[in-house]
């Protein structure tokens, strides 16, 4: 570490900005800034502290310029409408959609479901969580019992595909604009049902593991911001009556 200079780390991060695939840049600024950056500036810190080291390379070495990500969010009530209006015209669509926002997963997550991952004794669907090839199990919510049961149960064949699958933003997209609502990606699907029990008071830490996380932290982090107004004052609003309970 002694012999690491800011030319070096330098050189690091452009190998990294000229990364790419099909000829997009595969790593974000985002991503730069918090799986190379911040390990590494936090590394020479200690070193630092320990006396190692006389100064820390990565003082003169700035992070990478980020954009904001854009993020929009459908409530929930929202997500229905847009969903019933899928149903009217693209069923399978509906179906693949709606999977993913009762059940909360991805795109990728919903694609790979296959028959014989529902238990009922435990009520729960085993997934695969892609990007990492683990499994978890995602509970079988009480909003999303009787979809199961009628709608995705009787398709279900060991090893096969849930879904015969067609990508359904394009229904998805016609049905924003046919409501008046703010285009989505499917991803945000799984937002909103994350929002939905972060807002109904469950614990964190089994929403990271019901999203296939270790770390609790994330969730917050991630999600925090997208708790509604409305849910904001609910939860003041409680806070003041337990305040006037104790008087």
């Amino acid at each position: 570490m002694t012999d690491y200079k800011p030319q070096d780390i330098r050189d690091d991060l452009a190998k990294a900005r000229s990364d790419k695939v099909k000829g997009r840049r595969r790593l974000k600024g985002q991503t730069i800034n918090e799986a190379i950056w911040r390990p590494l500036h936090s590394a020479f810190a200690l070193a630092l502290e320990e006396r190692f080291i006389d100064r820390n390379p990565m003082g003169s070495v700035d992070r990478e310029k980020t954009t904001p990500i854009n993020r929009t969010q459908l409530s929930w009530a929202d997500a229905e409408r847009m969903l019933e209006d899928v149903k009217a015209r693209a069923y399978e669509s509906y179906l693949q959609l709606k999977f993913m926002l009762l059940l909360g997963v991805g795109k990728a997550e919903a694609k790979a479901a296959t028959g014989g991952a529902i238990d009922w004794q435990k009520k729960s669907i085993r997934f695969t969580r892609i990007k990492t090839g683990k499994p978890y199990d995602v509970p079988i919510y009480p909003w999303a019992e009787e979809f199961i049961r009628t709608e995705i149960e009787p398709r279900l064949k060991p090893g096969k595909p849930v879904f015969d699958w067609r990508n359904p933003r394009k229904a998805m997209d016609t049905s924003c604009r046919n409501l008046g609502l703010p285009q989505i990606n499917t991803v945000s699907l799984r937002r909103t049902l994350i929002l939905q029990l972060i807002q109904q008071g469950v614990e964190l830490r089994l929403i990271a593991k019901w999203q296939g996380h270790r770390d609790a932290r994330l969730i917050l982090s991630r999600y925090g911001a997208y708790i509604d107004a409305e849910h904001e004052q609910r939860e003041l609003a409680k806070l003041n009556v337990a305040a006037a309970d104790r008087k």
